[in-house]
């Protein structure tokens, strides 16, 4: 069914602007029309507009086209009805209506702000380590990521490395009897990778058996992504922080004496042992 419009197109064509001593429109912008499919079987005439490269300039090599932003482009815009049989297309363009449309060339948006990403896990206590998976796609996901330049996992990791320098910080500890630099030692954060080196969709948190419940600790890990040198552009670090609780097993009984993480009184300990559930590590 049509609608009596299907045979009109939208023409586009650069207008001459004069501006500082500048054309706006002619140095700076381009116009691209192809032939592209408009989601049915027909095809229609797109037209797009980009930013002219700087490589024709002499001299010295250039950079991105940063002095065509604030420039600001003029495009006529034209509706073109049907010619009739036998008439040039070109020489009796029927023109209906026409439009002039002021553009104006913006630079990519720079992050300012620190990017940092965080989340909390809760984790089950274990008799040995275990290697808890975190998704990366909220860090792919991330607006100020996308922002900062990275769009997708591909081009994440083509701008980013891992920093293996992990942060461990206790944010609560109950007991002046606690050794804050040895519990620091009871998480770690890892980059997954395949057998073959290539970089995985997660990383891991690393609980080890002799963390403290979160009675007396929470830890808070944190890493980041930072820059690869040479990559082409400065990319902003991305911060990860993980607030981490970890749970004893429901039902545990641990060897209080053996394990005893700090020091206890002996009434404190035949009070533990006579417990079925131990939660205090």
């Amino acid at each position: 069914m049509t609608n009596g419009f299907d045979d009109y197109q939208l023409k586009f064509e650069t207008v001459s602007f004069n501006n500082l001593g500048v054309d706006q429109t002619e140095r700076y912008l381009e116009l691209v029309s192809t032939m592209e499919k408009d989601g049915t079987d027909e095809r229609q005439l797109v037209t797009k507009a980009y930013v002219k490269s700087p490589d024709q300039y002499p001299g010295f090599e250039q950079g991105d086209h940063s002095a065509a932003i604030g420039r600001t482009p003029i495009v006529r815009v034209k509706l073109v009805a049907p010619v009739e049989d036998g008439a040039s297309a070109e020489a009796e363009e029927n023109v209906v209506a026409s439009r002039l449309i002021k553009l104006e060339i913006k630079g990519k948006e720079s992050v300012t702000e620190k990017i940092v990403i965080k989340d909390t896990i809760r984790v089950m206590l274990q008799h040995k380590d275990q290697a808890v998976e975190l998704d990366m796609d909220h860090i792919y996901n991330d607006l100020r990521v996308q922002q900062a330049g990275s769009r997708g996992r591909e081009e994440f990791h083509k701008h980013y490395q891992f920093d293996p320098a992990i942060t461990v910080d206790l944010q609560k500890q109950h007991t002046a009897a606690l050794d804050a630099n040895t519990r620091k030692q009871d998480v770690d954060l890892e980059e997954r990778k395949a057998d073959d080196g290539t970089i995985l969709n997660q990383l891991d948190l690393i609980v080890k058996p002799t963390a403290f419940s979160t009675e007396h600790v929470e830890y808070v890990v944190k890493a980041k992504y930072v820059d690869i040198p040479n990559s082409g552009e400065v990319y902003p670090d991305v911060n990860v922080e993980y607030t981490v609780f970890v749970t004893p097993v429901e039902g545990a009984i641990v060897n209080v004496v053996k394990n005893a993480n700090y020091a206890r009184t002996n009434a404190q300990i035949l009070a533990l042992l006579k417990q079925e559930t131990v939660t205090m590590r």
